[in-house]
């Protein structure tokens, strides 16, 4: 029972350390929320979907490649690259969303997909699921 409740507490621990920083999939989130609640449940739905696809693999045993320093600095390049990108996007759209009254729409699967998509493509998500399985490998 001890062992249950501990292994609990170290998930909730993990996923609170996933969750918690406000990053480009909870802000995608908030803005959806805002439109429909439904909407905004299934980016975040999506998020979730990736994030057990990365836990999986935690468990299986895949990303013990993740000792590697060469992917650690090709990861950090990606990274630096894709955060670069959206600062240019942000900053090419800023006048038109300004004059649009909100330029969020789609329907519940697509919501899922963007969700989805951003979370394999964030950065700080796969860093933080490749230190998890540094400790996991660890321990």
């Amino acid at each position: 029972m001890i062992n249950s409740i501990g292994g609990f507490l170290s998930g909730a621990i993990l996923g609170f350390g996933a969750a918690v920083p406000i990053g480009p999939v909870n802000i995608l989130i908030m803005s959806y929320a805002l439109i429909k609640f439904r909407l905004g449940l299934a980016i975040g739905l999506g998020a979730m979907a990736v994030d057990v696809g990365y836990l999986l693999a935690i468990n299986f045993g895949l990303l013990k490649f993740s000792q590697n320093e060469i992917l650690t600095q090709i990861l950090a390049i990606f990274g630096a690259l894709f955060l670069l990108y959206i600062a240019y996007l942000t900053l090419k759209s800023a006048k038109s969303l300004a004059r649009q009254k909100t330029g969020l729409s789609g329907g519940f699967w697509s919501c899922f997909i963007k969700g989805a998509l951003m979370n394999i493509l964030n950065p700080y998500i796969i860093g933080f699921w490749l230190s998890v399985s540094g400790v996991v490998m660890i321990v």
